[in-house]
């Protein structure tokens, strides 16, 4: 998207006036603070997006993607899955998230400790979450860390994989 492109393309920084927040171009390189990161996904992520992580998830062969093994981990605590890639590592192609579950949930996925949450649904269970949707995702080097919880049923049986954009 649009949006993306400017972002990643490290000549745009944050202005805010009054109750608006602006991308102005810069000539030197930008690198957004942790508290700007987590600006720009409030302002720039979509917040809810229902049932279309499933239909993606139901399409994952038509899709421009591909799937990638980046190292990584996962365990579960008060109904949270926590997934964190080793050694800090980040995995700037990771773009995408396929989360299967027994059974069909609600999904709350926070990202880098965002302030920000993006929501969807699935009657099947099995989502594919667009991760660049955050901003902070995107920008921030130090990122390892992806928290998803799974409202309304127990999260035991699961499986994640990894996609980048083709």
């Amino acid at each position: 998207s649009l949006y993306r492109e400017i972002l990643l393309s490290g000549k745009y920084s944050l202005l805010e006036y009054k109750e608006n927040v602006f991308l102005i171009k810069n000539k030197n390189n930008v690198k957004f603070s942790n508290d700007e990161l987590k600006e720009l996904d409030e302002i720039l992520s979509n917040a809810n997006l229902n049932f279309l992580p499933e239909v993606w998830a139901n399409s994952i062969n038509t899709l421009p993607v591909k799937k990638i093994t980046p190292k990584f981990y996962s365990y579960i605590e008060d109904n949270k899955i926590t997934v964190k890639f080793y050694n800090n590592e980040k995995v700037k192609d990771v773009n995408l998230l396929m989360i299967s579950v027994k059974e069909p949930e609600i999904f709350n996925i926070k990202i880098n400790n965002s302030q920000s949450e993006l929501k969807c649904k699935s009657k099947t269970g099995k989502v594919l979450i667009p991760l660049d949707n955050f901003p902070s995702w995107l920008l921030n080097e130090n990122f390892n860390e992806i928290t998803i919880t799974a409202v309304g049923n127990n999260t035991d049986d699961y499986n994640i994989e990894f996609y980048t954009r083709d």
